[in-house]
């Protein structure tokens, strides 16, 4: 039979082939793993155990080649068995015609083809999720989890396994950072919705250990070919470390190097907003300008360092003799500025710089030695003595110029004369 078939093959059209053939499961299974072969007509006479064997034998030696098996006599009852074998196609005796037998050949090479090609894809995409570095997890219509590669389950604490087939709230579970309430489901929104979408934002995802990762995310709807929505799928990432970069260098811009204290910039933000403030509320604050008196004479005396080090002392001392409500800023080189958020009067605002004077008269003690050092400052009103930053600023920096002139170690008022 395999003779007249394999003289078939070779002339019937539409479709005619190269044959080579072998004798025996060894010879054939040589010839394939040595050379590539469209296809393999494999005579099934012998049982069904056997069968089952050989064809493992031939599928495992060339895994992309067509297996037809040849079926006859005896061999029909199990001829449908070897397709759960390996073989892509069986023929029978009536199917053992030039034309008809060509075009099986034919058609079983191109399913083979097929049949690969869906198994690539299926591990390319597989490999592409667990490669990538965000996490990505799929629900099923149900609600259930359907699939996590290995970031999210690195991020969930949920193995894939494990997490298969249980409710999505409790493999990926939000909630506010803030209030701390569980967050709407996303991912039933969006397959509700047949559209894409996001978490709101300040996101947590609380691990299964009870670690945290600020989160955001993407979610889309899972559709069919038909357009029927079969579930949905999210793809998350840790924003933690980022969002805390970029507190650092938010902080980092706002924020003098040397003494930490916040800079000309964003003090002029808070002045700003205590004009606006002033205004809305009907009330007063007071701007006070600052100068170390003979800090240059110690800064060449002693040096640059030791300088360095009596600037953050006073920064200090200034910060905790004012409110935490009230902003004390470094302008620059020995000069510095405090807001003193709201005040009673001129009054309230001189006794603050009396006490701010008395604060940095006392001895500066580092690398075993004291130093004394004092400042002059000019106090200017809101409203009286200016009602926008730069009339303010002005007008305190003049009084601090009067009050050096003066004697330093005191401070002036920039509407008196």
């Amino acid at each position: 039979m395999l003779e007249r078939v394999v003289d078939n093959l070779t002339t019937s059209p539409p479709v005619t082939f190269r044959v080579t053939r072998t004798d025996g499961l060894k010879s054939a299974v040589r010839l394939l793993a040595g050379a590539r072969f469209a296809a393999m007509l494999y005579d099934s006479s012998s049982d069904a155990t056997v069968c089952q064997e050989s064809l493992g034998m031939l599928r495992a030696a060339a895994p992309r080649t067509a297996i037809i098996v040849l079926a006859g006599g005896e061999e029909m009852s199990h001829a449908e068995d070897t397709l759960r074998f390996g073989a892509q196609e069986y023929v029978v005796p009536s199917d053992f015609t030039p034309t008809r037998l060509g075009r099986l050949v034919h058609n079983a090479i191109e399913r083979q083809k097929y049949g690969i090609s869906i198994q690539d894809g299926a591990e390319r995409a597989a490999i592409t999720l667990a490669s990538i570095g965000d996490a990505v997890l799929s629900i099923g219509v149900d609600g259930r989890v359907s699939y996590l590669n290995r970031v999210a389950e690195i991020m969930t604490g949920w193995r894939c396994d494990e997490a298969v087939g249980m409710p999505l709230n409790e493999v990926f579970n939000i909630v506010d950072e803030l209030t701390r309430r569980p967050v709407p489901d996303p991912l039933a929104r969006a397959m509700q919705e047949n559209d894409v979408g996001t978490l709101p934002p300040n996101c947590l995802l609380v691990r299964k250990d009870g670690h945290e990762y600020l989160v955001e995310d993407s979610t889309a709807p899972l559709r069919r070919n038909d357009g029927a929505v079969c579930g949905a799928v999210i793809v998350f990432r840790d924003v933690g470390r980022q969002r805390a970069n970029a507190r650092h260098m938010t902080y980092v811009a706002q924020h003098d190097g040397l003494t930490d204290l916040p800079n000309r910039l964003l003090f002029s933000e808070r002045l700003d907003n205590a004009i606006v403030l002033a205004q809305r509320h009907k009330r007063q604050f007071a701007l006070l300008y600052l100068d170390l008196d003979g800090f240059k004479r110690i800064n060449d005396s002693f040096g640059h360092g030791v300088g360095d080090q009596l600037l953050r002392s006073v920064a200090e001392r200034l910060v905790h003799g004012v409110r935490a409500s009230d902003t004390v800023c470094r302008q620059g080189g020995d000069e510095f500025v405090v807001l003193l958020s709201e005040v009673d009067g001129a009054a309230d605002a001189a006794a603050s710089a009396a006490t701010i004077l008395r604060t940095l008269s006392a001895p500066h003690g580092f690398d075993g030695q004291e130093l004394c050092i004092t400042a002059s400052i000019g106090v200017s009103l809101y409203p009286q003595d200016g009602r926008d930053a730069t009339r303010l600023l002005l007008g305190a920096d003049n009084a601090m110029l009067r009050s050096k002139r003066g004697g330093r170690n005191g401070f002036a008022f920039a509407g008196a004369t």
